[in-house]
């Protein structure tokens, strides 16, 4: 399993530590999250991907999601489809196509469009799983501001889990004590601990509750690297610094651009 953190520049830089919104992309075709999709590399690569999994409506998850899909329309009947729970369908037609902020897509693909829409829309939800080019993917709530899906992917015997944003959880650290390995866990962590009540209150994690949220694995027999991804630009050194500090088992910190192999 190929999976690449999109860099938040739209230059693309490779190795540029700060991060400024959400996109993986996994084996060439799927994506998790379009806070940078629509700036990655370029239409000719982005139009590779065929499926979108949408975490959650925060705008740096959502935030190039149209011009991502403007980018790869090839005017053809297998248009790019987007995943996510019914709050997610509902923001991105109501908040963002809504020929305010975006043209409406989805009308668009209508009348003489119909055989060669644009985008698809399709609602998942917590508990469903789901198959994309030989990866699957199973979705889990997690405890954010917002309803958000964590996803742990699978492919051959490889698994990897991205939890998105989330506070202390419990349920997908449940399901991933039940695998018999994983290969890595992409995990948030925000701010500095002295700021753990604006976390808290955003349902963000802190390096100190992020270690908590690493231990309720990795003290299970369950052992695997935790990256350590969405840190705050602005903090980012200090939060690297009590990462550091906190002596967490299995610590990594995630770069971006450089595709890692599982």
């Amino acid at each position: 399993m190929k999976i690449t953190l999109v860099p938040s520049t739209v230059s693309g830089v490779v190795g540029d530590p700060l991060q400024f919104g959400t996109s993986y992309v996994v084996n060439e075709s799927l994506a998790i999250d379009a806070g940078t999709l629509g700036f990655y590399r370029g239409p000719a690569e982005q139009s590779k991907i065929k499926h979108v999994l949408i975490s959650h409506s925060h705008a740096d998850h959502i935030a190039s999601l149209p011009i991502f899909v403007e980018n790869v329309f090839e005017a053809k009947s297998d248009c790019v489809r987007i995943y996510g729970n019914s709050d997610v369908i509902e923001c991105l037609r109501s908040d963002v196509f809504n020929d305010r902020v975006w043209p409406d897509f989805e009308k668009l693909s209508e009348g003489p469009m119909k055989q060669t829409p644009l985008v698809k829309f399709i609602e998942i939800e917590a508990g469903q799983t789901l198959h994309f080019d030989g990866v699957e993917v199973r979705t889990v709530a997690v405890d954010h501001l917002v309803p958000t899906l964590g996803f742990i992917l699978k492919e051959g015997d490889t698994h990897v889990v991205i939890p998105s944003d989330t506070g202390p959880t419990q349920r997908i650290w449940d399901l991933v004590n039940e695998l018999p390995g994983v290969s890595a866990v992409f995990l948030e962590v925000c701010f500095p601990d002295h700021m753990s009540a604006l976390a808290d209150s955003s349902r963000h994690l802190v390096p100190a509750t992020f270690k908590q949220e690493v231990l309720k694995v990795n003290s299970q027999g369950v052992k695997c690297p935790f990256y350590a991804v969405h840190i705050k630009a602005r903090y980012r050194d200090q939060v690297l610094q009590e990462l550091e500090a906190h002596e967490i088992p299995g610590l990594r910190i995630a770069r971006f651009g450089v595709p890692y192999v599982f």
